[in-house]
């Protein structure tokens, strides 16, 4: 065992770990692993430990498009723009009006046994290749507030 700390994940999740100690360091990814990690003091080695649990999720809302291959009944996956995010589950009956648009999908939850995370739709885009469907999009994915000014703001 090591030390437990919490630690903000690049994509914004803030984890619990338990790093592991000096004897169990991993070889980095490339390196040669033929000889000792910890042989010489380094070498290609670095500090290690394993997620224990997720203090906070930061998802949001996620440009998608529909997979209409992967249905399974009323099931799909919707494929994110941002190709770091997996895919998610999302139940519809709306798939038809669905094909060839950009939606947004927002996560639920993400169970352990599942390879995906499951969903539901919010709300559609446009038409993929639309110019003011695919700048939305664009806006949404970089977290950028891109609902109407109020009448108040208007109105300065």
């Amino acid at each position: 065992g090591g030390d437990q700390e919490e630690e903000e994940e690049d994509d914004d999740d803030l984890v619990q770990t338990d790093r592991f100690d000096g004897a169990q360091v991993v070889p980095e990814m490339g390196a040669d692993t033929a000889e000792p990690a910890m042989r010489g003091g380094g070498g290609g080695a670095r500090p290690s430990g394993v997620v224990v649990g997720i203090v906070r999720r930061a998802w949001r809302p996620y440009a998608c498009v529909l997979d209409p291959d992967s249905a399974m009944g009323s099931q799909y996956l919707a494929e994110p723009l941002d190709t770091r995010i997996p895919k998610i589950n999302l139940t519809t009956r709306q798939a038809e009006m669905l094909r060839g648009k950009l939606i947004l999908v927002s996560v639920d939850l993400w169970d352990a046994g599942h390879r995906f995370p499951t969903g539901h739709y919010v709300r559609t885009l446009g038409a993929v290749g639309d110019k003011e469907a695919e700048s939305e999009a664009i806006l949404i994915e970089h977290e950028v507030n891109c609902a109407p000014f109020s009448p108040q703001v208007q109105a300065c």
